[in-house]
């Protein structure tokens, strides 16, 4: 997994889209086959990785906007903008952050179907 840079400097346009790039993966429809089984564990390991480094991250910011919050200027309006555009940062990452979990769970749960359908298969003999 690659890590952006200057991700506290980039603007949140240009982050939400870096981190669409980045982390947004495309799932499978469907889980049938074993190689499809063994795609979704890996996917399922890859997007855990990703939520737990996109909380770090969303953590940091917060962190920094908090910061930034502080440094407001009043007779400054670009404190003001600073500090706007770090809220703006941190609700992209937590908005990604949230795209990956419901992905994790949309894959957990395709795995979680094929299983359930396999041992009802094996209680009816495939009849």
């Amino acid at each position: 997994m690659t890590r952006l840079k200057n991700i506290y400097d980039m603007s949140p346009e240009n982050l939400a889209d870096a981190l669409v790039q980045e982390f947004v993966s495309e799932i499978p429809e469907k889980v049938e086959t074993l190689d499809e089984m063994k795609e979704a564990g890996r996917l399922l390991g890859k997007l855990t990785n990703q939520q737990s480094y996109l909380d770090e991250i969303s953590m940091q910011m917060k962190i920094m906007t908090r910061k930034k919050k502080r440094a407001i200027d009043k007779t400054d309006k670009s404190t003001t903008y600073e500090w706007e555009d770090m809220v703006d940062r941190q609700y992209c990452v937590e908005k990604v952050r949230d795209i990956i979990s419901q992905q994790y769970k949309a894959v957990s749960k395709m795995i979680t179907t094929k299983i359930e359908i396999n041992n009802e298969l094996k209680m009816t003999d495939g009849k």
